[in-house]
């Protein structure tokens, strides 16, 4: 038996892997769900839209179709695509964890900003009560998404070049900037 993320020989069985520390429990896991996820039978579908698999049970997905599918729901996406990966990352031997209760509220946050802004942008059209600033509950949303881009890019990292000890380059101005963009362009590339 091969460790699926480090490719070494390991015993048959084996809950860990004694060269990268990987626990291949959760990798097999992560792998079941994908295969079932993907599976051709009508009842079930794919989480996310033009996404496949890395070797590293991490999602593939087009950087183009990313951007679309962010602009067009005015950035809710984002905090999906987090949740998209969060198992693949969570298998990792890592000392962070991805968890899904802060995405969800970013979620939630982002749903009731928009409700907001677009009701208070209806009310002010027949009156003169002025709108509230969303702009600040936005950024404060967008803040969090960068925290978040940065936890993974130090999980990526951690992963790769100290347990699976590859040479694999993560910048910090790209991750600030262009955040899941950029992290999912070093996803597809691994």
């Amino acid at each position: 038996m091969y460790c699926p993320m480090c490719k070494e020989e390991i015993k048959d069985g084996a809950i860990k892997c004694k060269h990268c520390g990987s626990m291949l429990a959760d990798i097999e896991t992560v792998k079941t769900l994908h295969d079932s996820k993907t599976a051709k039978t009508p009842n079930v579908e794919r989480t996310t839209v033009g996404a496949s698999q890395t070797d590293y049970g991490l999602k593939k997905m087009n950087v183009s179709l990313l951007v679309f599918l962010t602009i067009v729901t005015l950035g809710v996406y984002m905090p999906i695509w987090f949740l998209s990966q969060k198992a693949g990352l969570n298998a990792f031997n890592t000392k962070e964890k991805v968890g899904s209760g802060f995405f969800a509220g970013i979620f939630v946050f982002s749903i009731i900003i928009f409700s907001i802004a677009g009701i208070a942008n209806i009310v002010s059209i027949f009156t003169d009560v002025q709108t509230p600033k969303t702009v600040y509950m936005e950024l404060i949303c967008q803040i969090a998404l960068i925290i978040q881009a940065f936890k993974i890019k130090s999980i990526l990292n951690e992963h790769f070049n100290e347990h699976l000890k590859k040479d694999v380059s993560f910048s910090g101005a790209h991750t600030f900037f262009l955040t899941i963009f950029y992290l999912q362009y070093k996803i597809n590339k691994l």
